[in-house]
């Protein structure tokens, strides 16, 4: 599909996922991440190899010695948090991972507007109208509904658990207010979830070097995965497991 002047090649393999075909049984000496999420992850408009996870695999590959990694792209655009662990744990669990990555945007505790869409279209506005009205109507409601929050944050995360113990990295980017961060953030410590934040690069940054289109598509570019990518490597550099002692 294309994007401006640049073409965006779309490939998804016989398992429904945007990457390389890939089987359920690990090779020998390999580490398996497994990455889910919604567009962010998936990589809307870029191509896959720009995508955060295929730029992650590349740096593990590139710096750490002895070990094989593999990063799947498992995102799925319009996934919430409670979807992604719903796949986790009815089809994504059987690629065995040795550790989950799962970006966190504002519109993981809220659900798709198809009632306030359909509702809106039939008064008298224009599609694309409606399509920004309901999203920014009922993003509003639900990051704001403190309740709603921890109950729907706090079933997603059990759920992840009761099928997983292994290391879960939440890839979180800056939310909508302070009450929210500090809600997952702290619910993540409750589940032993770690946190890597990607606040520096959005404070760092303008916000026009990292997006799409400022004014309609705040999707992350080709640039802003490889900042988001490198910061995550940080973060699990940082957090002296095992498998990555041997830094190049």
């Amino acid at each position: 599909c294309p994007r401006g002047n640049k073409t965006i090649y779309i490939d998804i393999n016989s398992q429904g996922f945007r990457d390389r075909e890939f089987s359920l049984n690990k090779p020998p000496n390999t580490i398996r991440i497994l990455a889910l999420g919604d567009s962010w992850t998936y990589g809307w408009y870029v191509n896959l190899n720009d995508t955060w996870p295929k730029r992650l695999e590349k740096l593990l590959n590139e710096r750490i010695n002895k070990t094989k990694f593999e990063v799947f792209n498992l995102g799925i655009p319009g996934y919430d948090i409670w979807n992604v662990a719903n796949l986790f744990t009815k089809k994504a669990y059987r690629y065995n991972p040795d550790m989950l990555m799962i970006s966190f945007i504002d519109n993981d505790v809220a659900p798709e507007p198809s009632v306030c869409f359909r509702d809106c279209v039939n008064v008298s506005s224009t599609k694309s109208e409606c399509k920004v009205i309901c999203h920014l109507d009922i993003l509003y409601e639900f990051t704001h509904n403190k309740t709603h929050i921890t109950e729907f944050v706090n079933k997603s995360f059990g759920l992840l658990r009761s099928k997983y113990g292994g290391e879960i990295y939440l890839i979180l980017f800056p939310l909508s207010s302070n009450y929210y961060e500090e809600i997952v953030e702290n619910l993540a410590k409750n589940y032993d979830i770690k946190i890597c934040k990607m606040h520096e690069i959005y404070n760092k940054w303008p916000i026009e070097d990292l997006v799409l289109d400022k004014e309609y598509d705040y999707h992350p570019n080709e640039f802003a995965y490889s900042l988001i990518a490198e910061k995550v490597f940080q973060c699990l550099n940082e957090s002296e497991l095992i498998f990555l002692s041997n830094e190049r």
